[in-house]
């Protein structure tokens, strides 16, 4: 950014904010130490499922997270969690988002505080510019996703900070002439380089800060050749932080696990360029950017989320607060800010993935700052309708209007508001605490406890669930025999699901287990209950001397089937297997039936289930897969006896939606 002449609509340098007083910087210290005290009392004591577990161990052991890297955080994760003697190394994560959180709550203070000085929003009474930004600031901050991620070993309270910091210094490069808007041009290239080594998404400040330089004077006409160079590095330098990845792939160990016994490992990373630049650019996520009818639901989600964030009072006071900006033209500020919230929006209307909730912060960073305004705005104009009002020389406050009687009477005007952040902190806490979240280490402590066979596979259907048993695997050094496997644990197409993972372990000739119970996949494979652990044993053989069976709408073959007892009476159960086959992938997941059919052709008793349940279920079928399909049939004590037939089928829930035509498999003689 060029040093420029500031636009003719705005104000000359006379009327440009004196610098922060020392005393703001106090209350932004005050705010992040209150609010870091609260995520303290909520933060998580130990390891953690999901991206949180993997954080813990991958920044504690310098090693790689998942695309597209993070490598700033992971540096300066290592760095805390080695220097800081509290706790576990888990913990220590926890702890570095907590402080992060904090610094970009009080961060947001200094920003809002700054825009409503500069902005003049409170003409009547400057100094209740102190409170309305800190009320938009404390609001953002006990907000249920923001605080989420404060409690929890995540990225993106640091995210939050860098969108925090990037916006202030535009507004400060803005307000700023000579050196010390060169300086702060520089200030804030590093800084976007820094929030573009630490998230991809940060991309997106882009446009708004393009369309502020550009409204704000700043010209490629007038940038020197040095001052061109001197923004380029200091936004492509830290572009080298992602140097990290290859050069610390090879000292990553969970990068590379033990497989077959005599086979090469698995490589979860290719250390080659073209590895590099898949990793870098998000390769495995890409198929999840797309528009589509998801997309469409997401608009009315994105307003759902932003009431679930602010209340119907916050976004009324972030709507009036856009509208100000609108009336005094303030063009620069609105495209900075506007254009950050639709690209953000933007964006997570395409990117099809399930915690999307998270990729919002920056866009209610933006309402936040609007809500400032919006109080700011409220506050002055009942100020200026109450009691008789002094001209203002030079659309200046004067001492006696702005005096004591004005700042009581606006902070009565805002002590309704302050129940806006209360009422949140409330109805969040619960939400949000994690301080007795011990469940992922007691649960892995259970699995250990119940000694697994030794170098067995511990498969499960979540990749998630795996996190905290690498965790104590790589940092405390626990059961390293142990390989844990999930699907699309690589992109090869024997890790595309759970079946295949089994399958691929199997065939390994390792002891197989499940990390935890999962009922449905005995259609597929043989599992026996241990001990605290669930020992796969193999799939599922086709018997022999099985009853012919048919074929349901050309896709699914139903081997055979048997029945137990041949011949039954009235009362008792009756159990039919059924052995299907598919022709072609099922597409949807099937629910299956058996039912018994008298003379007349009238349904006697039937059962209907979804084989496979939620963990196996007929989606996930493929040709040349045995499967077992166990019914059981309880008959009527009343039942007459005779012969009764049997009908099977299959059919989609709820749509009712049967697969063909069903199949008659045989009788069953009741005495």
């Amino acid at each position: 950014m060029g040093a420029g002449a500031a636009s003719p609509s705005r104000p000359g340098p006379e009327a440009r904010p004196r610098p922060l007083p020392r005393g703001d910087a106090a209350i932004a210290a005050l705010i992040g130490f209150v609010l870091g005290a609260l995520y303290v009392r909520t933060l998580a004591p130990t390891v953690l499922a999901a991206d949180g577990g993997e954080f813990q161990f991958a920044a504690y052991l310098a090693g790689i997270a998942h695309p597209t890297g993070y490598p700033l955080y992971l540096m300066l994760g290592w760095a805390w969690s080695h220097l800081l003697p509290v706790g576990d190394p888990a913990f220590r994560m926890n702890l570095f988002s907590a402080l992060w959180a904090a610094l970009a709550v009080a961060a947001l203070y200094l920003l809002a505080f700054y825009l409503l000085r500069r902005l003049r929003v409170l003409e009547v009474c400057p100094a209740l510019a102190q409170p309305a930004a800190a009320l938009a600031a404390v609001t953002l901050g006990v907000s249920r996703i923001f605080w989420s991620q404060a409690v929890a070993a995540e990225v993106y309270s640091l995210h939050a900070f860098l969108t925090v910091l990037v916006l202030f210094l535009a507004l400060a490069w803005d307000g700023a002439r000579g050196p010390q808007r060169e300086r702060l041009a520089t200030a804030l290239a590093l800084a976007v380089g820094l929030a573009l080594a630490h998230h991809g998404t940060s991309l997106l400040l882009l446009p708004g800060l393009a369309a502020f330089a550009w409204l704000r004077g700043a010209s490629l006409r007038r940038l020197t050749t040095g001052r061109a160079a001197r923004l380029l590095a200091c936004l492509a330098l830290p572009q080298l932080l992602y140097l990290y990845i290859p050069l610390r792939a090879p000292h990553t160990p969970y990068l590379s696990l033990p497989w077959a016994p005599n086979g090469p490992p698995l490589r979860l990373y290719e250390n080659t360029w073209r590895g590099f630049l898949d990793f870098r650019l998000g390769k495995m996520f890409a198929s999840e950017l797309r528009l589509g009818p998801e997309s469409l639901a997401r608009v009315a989600s994105t307003g759902q989320f932003l009431l679930e964030q602010f209340t119907p009072i916050g976004v009324v006071l972030g709507v009036v607060g856009l509208l100000i900006l609108v009336w005094k033209r303030e063009r620069a500020f609105l495209a900075l800010t506007v254009l950050l919230y639709l690209a953000q929006a933007g964006f997570n209307l395409a990117y099809q993935i399930g915690d999307i909730e998270v990729f919002y912060i920056p866009t209610y960073i933006a309402f936040a700052l609007w809500m400032a305004v919006g109080i700011g705005g409220l506050l002055d104009l009942a100020l200026r309708r109450l009691g008789p009002r002094p001209a203002l020389p030079e659309g200046r406050a004067s001492a006696r209007f702005a005096g004591p009687p004005y700042r009581w009477l606006g902070s009565i005007l805002l002590l309704p508001l302050v129940s806006l952040p209360g009422f949140l902190a409330w109805e969040n806490v619960v939400q949000v605490d994690l301080s007795q979240a011990l469940a992922p280490r007691q649960s892995w402590e259970a699995f250990l406890a119940a000694d697994p066979p030794r170098g067995a596979i511990v498969v499960s259907n979540d990749r998630n669930e795996i996190m905290p048993l690498w965790y104590l695997q790589y940092v405390e050094g626990r059961r390293l025999d142990l390989t844990g496997a999930f699907p699309l644990l690589t992109p090869e197409p024997r890790f595309a699901h759970l079946g295949r993972v089994l399958e691929a372990a199997l065939e390994t000739g390792r002891p197989v287990v499940l990390a935890k119970a999962m009922p449905g996949l005995e259609v597929r494979f043989r599992v026996e209950e241990r001990s605290g652990y669930w020992l796969v044993t193999g799939p599922v053989a086709l018997p022999e001397g099985l009853a012919p069976g048919g074929t349901l709408g050309g896709r699914l073959v139903l081997l055979g089937y048997r029945l137990s007892p041949e011949a039954a009476s009235p009362g008792s159960d009756l159990a039919v297997t059924l052995y299907w086959q598919p022709r072609l992938p099922l597409e949807g997941d099937y629910t299956t039936y058996v039912h018994l059919v008298d003379p007349r052709g009238e349904r006697v008793v039937g059962s209907d289930h979804r084989p496979g349940g939620v963990y196996y279920p007929s989606s996930l079928w493929e040709p040349d897969d045995i499967l077992e399909d166990s019914h059981r049939l309880a008959l009527p004590a009343d039942l007459p006896p005779g012969s009764y037939r049997l009908r099977v089928g299959a059919y989609l829930y709820p749509q009712m939606a049967e697969l063909g035509e069903p199949l008659w498999i045989g009788e069953v003689k009741v005495r």
